[in-house]
């Protein structure tokens, strides 16, 4: 069973894959979990920062997607929110991508040579905290082992893939960050997490492409 579960996987990640060399979904997919009712997320002004993240898929029993739970500062509009290891591109980055390796090494300790990367899936434009963000998806064949910059990441949160084809996986409520409230707002019920805003609107597209496979 262990062994037809893992070729299945592999499989899934091998057409993942080639998936990403073809055009994506974008926001269509992206959409659908859009704590607003515009494309905000869409129109990138000239002066927006440039940052990656990147998604990690692992293989253990299952297909595992890695998240994390930033640390809380005062200034941070994501202060406390779930996300993928990622942050400002730097100077000494020589691509997005670099952005994401090494954010990723940063924040959780990962190593370069233990994962492979899959490809890019569709930017977005974060509006709040003015970030052109532009995700990544990498895979490793075995369970990943975190280091964790403790000023950054609270925690790491592993997430089975299986969770995300639950019929009531997808939820709504009326959600207040800071000041604000935020109505009828789409969100994946990962107990005791609510994944939000533009980290659910990245696994959206990513599990669009799953699904379709």
């Amino acid at each position: 069973m262990i062994l037809i579960r893992r070729m299945m996987q592999h499989k899934i990640i091998t057409r993942l894959s080639d998936s990403l060399q073809q055009p994506l979904p974008g926001w269509e997919a992206q959409k659908t979990m859009s704590p607003i009712s515009s494309d905000r997320y869409i129109n990138t002004p000239d002066n927006a920062r440039r940052s990656a993240v990147m998604i990690f898929l692992s293989n253990d029993k299952d297909l595992t997607i890695t998240y994390i739970k930033r640390a809380s500062h005062p200034q941070d509009p994501h202060s406390g929110q779930i996300g993928f290891p990622g942050g400002s591109m730097e100077d000494r980055d020589a691509s997005l991508l670099d952005t994401a390796i090494r954010e990723s090494h940063e924040e959780l300790g990962i190593n370069r040579s233990s994962y492979k990367i899959l490809g890019a899936l569709s930017p977005l434009y974060v509006y709040v905290s003015n970030f052109f963000l532009q995700p990544y998806i990498a895979y490793s064949t075995t369970p990943l082992s975190y280091i964790l910059q403790k000023s950054e990441v609270d925690e790491v949160i592993e997430i089975p893939f299986d969770e995300f084809y639950k019929n009531d996986i997808i939820k709504r409520k009326d959600y207040k960050v800071r000041s604000s409230l935020i109505e009828n707002m789409p969100y994946y019920d990962l107990q005791p997490h609510v994944l939000w805003g533009a980290t659910a609107m990245i696994t959206a597209e990513l599990i669009y492409l799953i699904k379709e496979l």
